[in-house]
């Protein structure tokens, strides 16, 4: 088996979140093991992604960075329909002032554009997925967790 992806703490990051390898990941050393979509999840709206997803696909699984350009497009089309236009800034500035609960987490953007993310993450336990603790930082925080 192919060493997975680590974290700066050796934590395992799993991008594809649904393969029965994912779920055999239980780390023995204690650390999470984590990502941000659960294909499992009986939330309609992932759920509904998922479905779309494997009907689409032959039946793969969507891994993490196709749920967050899923929803990415999502919250742009969101934002078109919400100025009823397709005004480049007049787009931008929607963006800027709505928040988008996506299939991840909720996204919005600051006042410069970053995205401010919070995302749910799971780990495996006992074979299945299980909502962490454990959340994503945004990057000041993380920075300022290391002084």
């Amino acid at each position: 088996m192919e060493e997975p992806e680590r974290d700066y703490l050796g934590n395992i990051i799993c991008h594809c979140a649904a393969c029965d390898w994912c779920k055999s990941l239980e780390d023995s050393a204690g650390r999470t093991i984590y990502f941000c979509m659960n294909a499992d999840s009986t939330d309609p709206k992932v759920k509904a992604y998922v479905d779309a997803y494997k009907e689409y696909a032959d039946g793969k699984v969507p891994e993490n960075m196709s749920a967050q350009t899923y929803e990415n497009v999502q919250m742009v089309m969101q934002a078109i329909e919400n100025v009823g236009s397709t005004d480049r800034e007049a787009i931008k500035d929607e963006l800027y002032n709505m928040t988008f609960e996506g299939i991840t987490g909720t996204l919005s953007y600051d006042e410069v554009g970053d995205a401010v993310k919070t995302q749910v993450w799971y780990v495996v336990k006992d074979g299945k997925f299980v909502e962490s603790d454990q959340k994503l930082q945004l990057w000041d925080d993380f920075e300022a967790s290391l002084q």
